[in-house]
């Protein structure tokens, strides 16, 4: 019979994500060597504070370092002008609300604590209309610029730099 273990007692495979017992050298399902024998609960990061921190301060990749992806952290500090962090952080706060917590332990190579639906839905909610509203930004300033260069008899490159000077 098999033991059931509490939430002390167990951590997550760093290969395929299955809950296992906390000492555990290999896992049992995938058979990969466990680089951490012991992991403590200092380790574990609550998912909603991930959602928070890619949601409020995503542009800047703040959530990347909580969970110690530094490297994508630092590039987005980097180039949180471009606004191209802010997009990685709105598809990660997709995933994240939405995917499985073993799955996301596997993604982001960390141990997630679980967090309610609910928080989770309401983030991808909020990510997915953000999505949608930059979208249909850019594609409205495309059809501005192509629709004032139409009327100006010039192509819309030459229409978009002639509004720049």
């Amino acid at each position: 019979m098999e033991k059931k273990f509490t939430s002390n007692e167990e951590k997550f495979c760093t290969s395929c994500g299955e809950k296992i017992n906390i000492y555990a050298e290999v896992c049992p399902r995938c058979g990969v060597a466990q680089n951490n024998v012991f992991q403590t609960n200092a380790e574990k990061k609550s998912l909603l504070t991930t959602l928070l921190l890619a949601n409020i301060l995503g542009i800047f990749g703040i959530h990347n370092f909580y969970i110690g992806k530094t490297v994508k952290g630092v590039f987005s500090i980097i180039f949180f002008w471009t606004n191209i962090p802010l997009i990685f952080s709105l598809v990660d706060i997709l995933i994240m609300s939405k995917g499985k917590i073993e799955n996301l332990n596997k993604r982001y190579k960390t141990t997630f604590t679980d967090t309610e639906q609910t928080a989770k839905t309401i983030f991808f909610i909020i990510a997915l209309i953000i999505l949608i509203g930059i979208a249909i930004s850019i594609l409205s300033y495309a059809f501005i610029i192509m629709i004032a260069s139409i009327f100006s008899g010039s192509s819309s490159t030459e229409f978009f730099f002639n509004m720049i000077n």
